[in-house]
């Protein structure tokens, strides 16, 4: 409700098109892990052991999932209004919980998206052994660095 029109923000418009868009979103990261948890179960059915490309594409698909997630409650939050910000509101612990389970290491998508550039230009296709070498960012917002185990 806004303050000093009295007009409701839920059934505007824009808030209505963020609200589909965001469905849209999160409908295409759940079809992206899906895909992915597939190939997990193929792999396991299979007792194949994944290439280190295929572990790249693993961590990185699931990171980008959780970054879409973000993106679209990030969206939602833009147009939910001040009451947002209020502790016990849903949308404010929504809004925390997506942006901490995208800070993990394992989620961290700044971090998966250089092993999967790191991979692409050449330097991670000895094993996987090398790509868990990566280092994520540090706790005070340091730089991630990428070293490889043939490296150390």
């Amino acid at each position: 409700m806004r303050a000093y029109t009295g007009a409701s923000v839920g059934l505007a418009t824009p808030a209505l098109m963020r609200l589909a868009e965001s469905t849209h979103q999160v409908g295409a990261a759940r079809a992206f892990l899906e895909k992915t948890w597939e190939d997990h179960r193929v792999h396991g059915v299979a007792k194949q052991y994944p290439t280190a490309e295929t572990l790249t594409a693993w961590r990185t698909n699931q990171a980008y999932a959780v970054k879409m997630c973000i993106e679209a409650v990030d969206r939602l939050f833009s147009v939910a209004g001040a009451s947002a910000w209020f502790d016990g509101n849903e949308l404010q612990r929504l809004f925390r919980d997506s942006h901490m389970t995208g800070a993990h290491a394992y989620t961290d998508y700044d971090v998966c998206s250089q092993i999967l550039g790191t991979l692409h230009h050449g330097h991670g296709t000895r094993s996987y052994d090398d790509l868990r070498h990566f280092s994520s960012k540090t706790a005070h917002g340091g730089v991630a660095r990428v070293r490889l185990a043939s490296q150390r």
